[in-house]
């Protein structure tokens, strides 16, 4: 269908001031655009006398710098949740993980359904929506959703759609909602993963939502003065035909990113030890924890089966053993003031 440029809006899902268009691609289409003349991909559909763009905002901006003034694109009649499932999953593509993008998508597709959730008092009476009936597994669903703060990863998930993983929903939602985080400090950073290292330093600092900002923006010279200097060494320790030992670069970020803001925040050395001894203590009491669960399943098979010995192990799997490796992890996890009876039996 001929449309006039000048008619084409975008996605109402998709507020432009959140979405930074990248110069770069837009320059790159534009000279496509010149040399091949193809320049549609773009998909819309008809709002009061214009036309809103599903996908295709970077090719809608280099075809009017180029002063094109009609174009020939496919209209269709889309709903509201396909112009937000399309505005989210078109961000993934141009933008993949930038923190900015995965929350301000998932704060928009929650929005959307928490909207479409009010209309109705009843889950028979929301089934008639096709934007939503689909997310619901059944009443009791539906109600809870109501009740509490809306939809919540999984339902969101579900909307999204393959593209999305429940990880990076549920980091999202934490910054969205949460009301001891500054948004800022998270969506500045490169990456998700580096998103949620600064949360948890400056959780575990006790920074003040209203100071975070200042915190990390002298955090990152700290952070990479460290990272230059420890390869330095690294370098220093190999010439010398020293055995280098590497920790896992996510850990090593981490660890650099929780001291930097414990000293840019004024947290004593002392005080910061002791956060990092939490931090070891929880730690271990996983690793407790999964032992015992482990032993102990291990241990109720043992006896159904009757098994006394298991033979060509290295390790002395007898029973009386394992059952007394079970009470010492029982004894550990009480000494954590963790209850081990929450942990319940399942069955394989």
């Amino acid at each position: 269908m001929k449309i006039k440029v000048k008619d084409l809006i975008p996605n109402p899902y998709r507020r432009m001031e959140k979405y930074p268009i990248d110069v770069y691609k837009v320059e790159s289409l534009k000279t496509s655009i010149e040399e091949t003349s193809f320049w549609d991909n773009v998909l819309a559909r008809e709002k009061d006398g214009k036309y809103e763009i599903a996908y295709g905002h970077h090719r809608l901006i280099a075809i009017q710098e180029l002063g094109i003034k009609e174009v020939d694109i496919p209209v269709r009649d889309l709903d509201n949740a396909t112009m937000v499932k399309i505005m989210a999953n078109e961000n993934m593509e141009d933008w993949g993980a930038s923190p900015a993008i995965v929350n301000e998508s998932v704060a928009v597709a929650k929005e959307f359904l928490d909207a479409e959730l009010k209309k109705y008092e009843s889950w028979e009476e929301a089934r008639i929506n096709k934007s939503i009936n689909t997310l619901f597994e059944n009443a009791g669903n539906f109600g809870r959703c109501k009740k509490k703060d809306g939809v919540g990863q999984t339902t969101l998930l579900k909307f999204l759609g393959g593209n999305w993983k429940q990880s990076r929903i549920q980091s999202a939602l934490d910054t969205i909602l949460s009301k001891d985080i500054d948004r800022a400090v998270v969506e500045t950073r490169k990456t998700m993963s580096e998103g949620e290292d600064y949360k948890r330093a400056l959780r575990k600092a006790k920074v003040p939502k209203k100071k975070q900002v200042e915190v990390v923006k002298k955090t990152e010279p700290i952070v990479k003065q460290w990272e230059k200097e420890e390869k330095r060494q690294k370098r220093e320790a190999r010439k010398r035909g020293e055995k280098v030992t590497v920790e896992h670069p996510a850990i090593s970020k981490r660890r650099k990113i929780q001291k930097a803001v414990n000293m840019v925040s004024g947290m004593s050395e002392k005080e910061a030890g002791f956060k990092e001894l939490e931090q070891e203590i929880e730690r271990f009491k996983e690793r407790i924890r999964a032992a015992y669960v482990g032993s102990r399943d291990l241990n109720l098979l043992l006896e159904e089966l009757d098994v006394k010995k298991l033979e060509g192990l290295k390790s002395l799997f007898v029973l009386e053993n394992v059952s007394d490796l079970v009470q010492e992890l029982k004894k550990t996890l009480a000494f954590f003031g963790f209850d081990y009876k929450q942990l319940q039996i399942e069955r394989r």
